[in-house]
Order: C-alpha cells, then structure tokens, then sequence
C-alpha cells in the first residue's frame, strides 16, 4: 500500500507509513471505531513495539529502559515498565494530537485522522475517517 502526505508534513514518509499503517488494518473486529492511544498499543503490541525504537516515536529515554539485571526489588522492577508503559502512550498520544486533521491516501481511497473529545477524564480516541474513493483508472 502506498501512502501520500499533505504537503508540508515534517516526518517522511516512510515514517508516517508506520503509524498511519496501523490505524488502517483490521482493528479486531472494531469496525472503524476510534479508539484511545492506550487501545491501539494493547491491540497490536508487537507492531506497535518497535516505533519507540526510532523516531518519530522514539527513541525510548535511556532512564525509562528496563534493564535485563534487576539491581532493586521485583516492585522497582515492574514500576519502571508500568512508567515506560506511560511513556509510551503519551507519545503515541501527542503524535496523533499533532496530525488531526491531516489526510493520507491509501491507494484509492483518502483518509483524514480524526479525533473525538470525551469527557474531561476520558481520553480523546482517534479514527481514519475516509473522505474520498477515488475511481479506479484502469
């Protein structure tokens, strides 16, 4: 699938493809539900895991990472993922804030980041809205 960026958009493509990606493939069953950064990490960890590798995502702040030796207590241990955990949707969550509104083509088919507002306790969710089917010019 090939991806088209608004003009002006500061991450490369092949950035955006990563993200945008992810929002647009089966959401298990969710339709096109819009769903909290925290959502989109726990349905997919695996593809979602290596964009806080590189940015834009990442990299992950070397005092977030967990390290393979435990120099404390079990509890220390599992405070840090549960922060690296944090960490994590709240950059995911600032990435979508800054694109809401901006549109990708997939194909035939264009699509704008959308963000829904909740209460104020709940956390904003996001969808691809399709805006336009191109036809096909075969």
């Amino acid at each position: 699938m090939v991806f088209v960026l608004n003009p002006g958009d500061s991450l490369s493509a092949e950035e955006f493809e990563k993200i945008l990606k992810l929002l647009i493939v089966d959401r298990g069953g969710k339709g096109n539900k819009p769903l909290a950064a925290e959502e989109l990490l726990a349905m997919d960890r695996e593809a979602f895991e290596p964009l806080f590798y590189e940015p834009p995502l990442g990299p992950i702040p070397d005092h977030l990472r967990p390290h393979r030796s435990v120099h404390g207590c079990v509890s220390e241990y599992e405070e840090k993922l549960e922060e690296l955990e944090r960490w994590k949707v709240s950059q995911l969550e600032l990435w979508l804030q800054n694109r809401v509104g901006k549109t990708v083509t997939a194909g035939e088919k264009v699509y704008e980041l959308s963000k829904e507002s909740g209460e104020p306790s709940a956390p904003d969710r996001y969808w691809l809205r399709l805006v336009e089917k191109r036809e096909s010019a075969n």
